[in-house]
């Protein structure tokens, strides 16, 4: 509430600003978009939410009256739809990092990213955040190719939506530094009317009430995080009285499961287990299953270990595996005592 009231404050305000001086900050320029093809550079002049095709030679004349801006193609950028714990929000440039190594094949100093957080999308628990990557070297090959026709960029977007018009500044270092001069003087110029208007009675009972707001938000979220850690104590320590009575009820069992797991190699996950009558079969994925049988085989606990049926191709990588063994009883210690 706070922000969309400075930002309408703002503009009403910077309606003051005669017009000469508006010039001169360049709060009313013109964009000069400007792509690259293989056939050299395209360029259009944007006003508002119309765009003038330009010719090269033309676009080079605007100088400063129009900021030129390196518009992307939008096919080199990888965009994705993320939902994301609230708190994240807090902490939201340094999770993005994570998140870009996640679900691009590309690490997070190998790309550019700009991202919003979609309020309207969002709900208690999650935030919905519209993600764009693009890699480096894309980039850097489009500025080397406009800087080389005589175009300076004081910006570099790319479209935010797959097909849109509505552009995103990517955080491109050396570049956004005009843009945040240009910034600067805009917000001197400013300055002495917003100084008053901050100390006006409704600003500060606005900024009282958004702090209330977060103070509640913050504990809410608190209050949230301990119910979840109770939760979480809870199922384990369900799981392991689970796993005591299995335990006291079924001991031969559990010791074959754990030598199991002791054998098996790491890249080696099971998705079935059977036990009973003194026989048992195991199913599962592995990344090689040519020795398995030999390490069923070396536990002193299982016997007569052999393949179930053909060992297939998993689509997922690795290969599809069934081993039926018979159990023979406690597995020895390594100093020949029976555990």
């Amino acid at each position: 509430m706070i922000r969309a009231f400075f930002d309408w404050w703002a503009g009403e305000l910077g309606g003051l600003i005669p017009p000469g001086l508006r010039r001169l900050l360049g709060i009313d320029r013109d964009a000069l978009l400007v792509r690259t093809t293989p056939q050299g550079p395209v360029t259009d002049l944007a006003r508002g939410t119309t765009r003038e095709p330009l010719a090269p030679s033309t676009a080079l004349r605007l100088g400063s009256r129009a900021e030129t801006v390196l518009a992307l193609d939008p096919g080199i950028a990888i965009r994705r739809n993320l939902r994301l714990p609230r708190a994240a929000a807090a902490q939201i440039d340094g999770v993005i990092g994570f998140e870009v190594e996640r679900h691009t094949p590309f690490r997070a100093d190998e790309v550019y990213a700009v991202h919003s957080i979609n309020e309207a999308a969002s709900d208690l628990q999650e935030i919905a955040v519209r993600l764009a990557v693009v890699p480096r070297h894309a980039v850097d090959a489009a500025l080397d190719a406009v800087r080389a026709e005589g175009f300076v960029p004081e910006r570099v977007a790319v479209a935010r939506d797959e097909g849109g018009d509505t552009l995103v500044t990517l955080p491109v270092p050396g570049i956004a530094a005009s843009t945040a001069t240009r910034a600067t003087m805009i917000f001197a110029a400013l300055a002495a009317l917003l100084l008053l208007a901050i100390l006006s009675p409704l600003a500060r009972l606005e900024w009282a009430a958004e702090q209330a707001t977060h103070r509640v938000a913050l504990a809410r979220a608190q209050a949230e995080g301990t119910l979840t850690l109770q939760r979480e104590a809870d199922r384990l320590g369900a799981a392991a009285a689970a796993l005591a009575t299995l335990r006291a009820q079924n001991p031969a069992s559990l010791e074959a499961i754990e030598e199991l797991s002791r054998l098996l190699p790491d890249d080696t996950w099971l998705v079935q287990i059977q036990l009973g009558g003194g026989e048992g079969v195991i199913e599962g994925r592995t990344g090689t299953s040519a020795a398995l049988v030999g390490l069923v085989e070396r536990s002193p606990l299982f016997e007569d270990a052999a393949y179930a049926g053909p060992v297939t191709r998993d689509p997922a990588g690795g290969e599809r595996f069934g081993i039926d063994f018979r159990l023979t009883g406690t597995p020895q210690a390594p100093d020949g005592a029976t555990r």
